[in-house]
This record gives structure tokens, C-alpha cells and sequence, in this order.
């Protein structure tokens, strides 16, 4: 009903700015420190679905940090056949100063 309302907005000009900035290489990642790791949600022209990755303090701190995958939500997807979206990730609380090991990806 809303494309019937509102129309299309595929091939606009505000469409296209918004997705070239939503598809820029240039975006500053912004991670969580999860024990000795630094991990982000990112998403891009080639990795729709997005990719949660983690990196070193001191990678990260580099012009080009070197980041690893630990979960393609496309590939899953393709993988599974099923069109998997990310919802995030909730921390185990193990109690106080135990350092969380384990999440819940959701």
C-alpha cells in the first residue's frame, strides 16, 4: 500500500545519495570491546545482509585494520536458503568480574 501511496523511490535522486552513503566504503565503524576484541556490524554494497566482525585494539588503532569475519549473514543465508536479517547480539551475564565469553546472536 505505501508504493501505492507514496510511489516508487528507486532511481530518485534522494535515493540514490542515501544509498551511496549507506554503501560507502568511507563509513567510520563504530565496535563494542568484547574482551580482547573490538567487534562491529557492518554492511555495504557487497555484504547486504552484513557481516559481524571483530579486530584488535591495535588493528583497529591502523589506516587499514584487519578485521575478521565472525558471521557472513549473507552466506548463512545463501547457505540456509533462508533470508536471515540481523537483529543484533546479547551478551551472557555471568555475574560480577566475570568477563562475558559467550552471546546470543539474534
Amino acid at each position: 500500500k505505501a508504493l501505492e501511496a507514496l510511489g516508487d523511490p528507486t532511481g530518485t535522486p534522494l535515493y540514490e545519495r542515501v544509498l551511496s552513503i549507506l554503501d560507502s566504503k568511507d563509513k567510520i565503524p563504530q565496535p563494542r570491546k568484547i574482551g580482547p576484541h573490538l567487534y562491529n556490524f557492518w554492511q555495504d554494497a557487497a555484504n547486504p545482509r552484513g557481516l559481524w566482525r571483530r579486530t584488535t585494539f591495535e588493528s583497529y588503532r591502523t589506516d587499514a585494520p584487519q578485521w575478521e569475519v565472525v558471521l557472513d549473514v549473507d552466506a548463512l543465508g545463501q547457505a540456509e536458503g533462508v533470508s536471515w536479517v540481523w537483529g543484533g547480539h546479547t551478551l551472557l551475564d555471568e555475574g560480577v568480574g566475570i568477563a562475558p565469553t559467550r552471546t546470543m546472536v539474534s
